[in-house]
């Protein structure tokens, strides 16, 4: 069903760097098909196709066994600046346990030395990621909303940072740049019992850093379709 809103929405090529982009539209079915150069569609384990009133299909999470695996294509595996974008409307922040959004390591690997991911959990969004040579980063800022936000929270050279509806969130200084796995990338679920409760849409893996302007070019054309102004 178009509405007024998805009319006037063009999903362009994802650009340069993008390895992963699942828009999701028209929704239903169980793959989110891959607009980047790579075809990676993602199978869909439980989550549920919800519709907004613009018309756009988010997947609606439980926290007990829903979540997305994209598989184990090389081009997930960054070795230097990512980042992980999407949609997302979280039930319940502040929860203790953590809740996955986007995870390519070992189950429950948050000390693990390889792959890389975000979760969040206690009002934080967190970035992980395993060190080449062995160590890890384990970094979060601020993250309470219950309301749709967009997230772009990555890598970028010694920093990590977060970009919550176009606005930058205080850097944070790192060491290290990620190590190779051969797991795959999950949304929306980290291990057995690490599940995300509430709704995730168009998420999207970036091989580079996003600057702060393409992620607030992101959130403007964007945010109609999810009543955020």
């Amino acid at each position: 069903m178009k509405t007024a809103l998805t009319e006037k929405l063009t999903f362009r090529p994802p650009p340069p760097g993008c390895v992963l982009s699942l828009p999701g539209l028209p929704g239903g079915g169980s793959k989110l098909f891959d607009r980047s150069p790579y075809g990676n569609p993602g199978t869909v384990n439980g989550a549920t196709w919800q519709r907004l009133q613009s018309g756009i299909c988010p997947l609606s999470f439980d926290g007990v066994d829903d979540y997305i695996d994209c598989g184990n294509n090389n081009a997930f595996n960054a070795t230097g600046d990512f980042t992980i974008e999407a949609w997302l409307k979280v039930n319940n922040p502040a929860a203790s346990v953590a809740q996955g959004i986007a995870w390519k390591k070992a189950a429950n690997a948050f000390t693990a030395a390889n792959g890389w991911g975000a979760y969040v959990q206690q009002g934080q969004l967190y970035i992980n990621y395993g060190k080449v040579g062995g160590g890890y980063q384990d970094k979060g800022v601020p993250f309470t909303s219950t309301q749709w936000t967009h997230i772009a929270v990555g890598k970028c050279g010694g920093s990590v940072f977060w970009i919550y509806n176009g606005v930058p969130s205080p850097i944070q200084t790192v060491t290290g740049n990620p190590e190779v796995n051969s797991v795959s990338l999950l949304l929306g679920k980290i291990g057995g019992t690490n599940l995300l409760t509430g709704m995730m849409a168009y998420p999207r893996i970036h091989r580079r850093a996003l600057s702060p302007l393409e992620a607030r070019r992101h959130f403007d054309a964007e945010k109609e379709l999810f009543g955020v102004w």
